[in-house]
C-alpha cells in the first residue's frame, strides 16, 4: 500500500452523527471534527492549503503552563535577574492559575480578555495587568518563532483601562523644599531623603539604600559610590559605605540585594557618599 501524500484526506460520518475529516502530514494522520459535512470539509480545505503553502503547524498537546516552564528554563538566561523574577511572578500568580491548563494551540484572545477582566475586577492595577500581558506576549512570540503556534493571540488583546484621569505630578516649590530639608534633619534616613529630593533616582535605588540598614552583609564599609537612574546628582553624605562603580543596585524582592547594570549610559549617575 502506497504512503499517503501530505494533505491527502477523506471525510466520514461518525456513529454519533458528527463528521470527521482525516488528513496526513509528515506521515502522521490528523483529524478535524464538526457537526456537519460542510464544516469539516472547510476545516480540511484550510489544513490542506496550509500544508501546500508550508505554513501548517501540526497540533500539539503541550499546555500553556508546560510551555511557560520550558520558556523560562531555556530562553531567559540572557535577561537581568529582576526581569526573570518579574516574569516568574507574573506566570505563577496570574497566568498559570487562569489559563495554564489550556492547550497552547487552543489559546484564544477571549480567554486572555477574561483573565484580564477578572484581575481588573479583583482590583489588580492596570500596570500589573499590562506587565503580565507583556510576559505572556513574549512567551507566545517565542512559541511562534519555534513554530509551535501560528500566531500570537496577545496581539489582539488590549488590557483593560480604568476611566479615571491620569494623576498629575506636583513638585515641591522652593519654599517647600526648605521646609522639607528642615523637617528631615537628624532623621535616620536623611541621606535617603536628600537623594530622592535632588537626584531623580528610581525606586530600586532607594530600596538599596534602605537595605543597607536591614542586611548585615552590606553593612560596614562596602560602597563608596552608588549609581542612580535619572538626573545628575551631587554629593550626598552617607556613612560606612565604599565603591561599587557603574552598577545600579536594587532589591528584586523583600529578601535579597543584588547588583545590575543600568539599561542605558544616560541612566548612570555617580552619587558620591562617605
Amino acid at each position: 500500500m502506497s504512503k499517503r501524500a501530505n494533505g491527502e484526506g477523506n471525510i466520514r460520518k461518525r456513529p454519533d452523527g458528527t463528521w470527521e475529516a482525516r488528513y496526513v502530514f509528515d506521515g502522521k494522520r490528523y483529524s478535524v471534527y464538526g457537526k456537519t459535512q460542510a464544516e469539516v470539509r472547510k476545516k480540511l480545505t484550510e489544513a490542506q492549503a496550509q500544508i501546500d503553502g508550508g505554513a501548517y503547524i501540526a497540533p500539539s498537546k503541550i499546555t500553556v503552563a508546560e510551555w511557560l516552564d520550558k520558556w523560562q528554563a531555556e530562553c531567559l538566561s540572557n535577561l537581568k535577574q529582576s526581569t526573570r523574577t518579574r516574569y516568574e511572578k507574573d506566570i505563577r500568580l496570574y497566568i498559570v492559575p487562569a489559563i495554564g491548563k489550556v492547550k497552547l494551540n487552543a489559546l484564544k484572545p477571549d480567554m486572555i480578555r477574561a483573565m484580564n477582566r477578572k484581575e481588573f475586577e479583583r482590583g489588580l492595577s492596570e500596570k500589573s495587568i499590562a506587565n503580565y500581558n507583556g510576559t505572556l506576549h513574549a512567551a507566545l512570540q517565542q512559541a511562534v518563532d519555534d513554530k509551535l503556534i501560528q500566531t500570537n493571540v496577545c496581539d489582539n488583546v488590549k488590557p483593560p483601562r480604568a476611566n479615571k484621569p491620569k494623576a498629575e505630578m506636583h513638585p515641591l516649590k522652593d519654599n517647600q523644599v526648605g521646609q522639607f530639608i528642615r523637617a528631615i534633619r537628624g532623621n535616620i534616613y536623611e541621606a535617603l531623603f536628600y537623594t530622592a529630593l535632588f537626584t531623580g533616582m528610581r525606586d530600586g535605588g532607594y530600596r538599596f539604600i534602605m537595605g543597607l540598614h536591614r542586611f548585615s552583609k552590606w553593612n560596614g564599609s562596602s560602597i563608596q559610590t552608588v549609581e542612580a537612574g535619572g538626573k545628575k546628582g551631587r554629593g550626598i553624605p552617607f556613612h560606612n559605605v565604599k565603591e561599587q562603580a557603574r552598577t545600579y543596585i536594587q532589591t528584586s524582592d523583600g529578601s535579597n540585594i543584588h547588583s545590575e547594570k543600568c539599561k542605558a549610559s544616560a541612566s548612570r549617575t555617580a552619587i558620591k557618599v562617605r
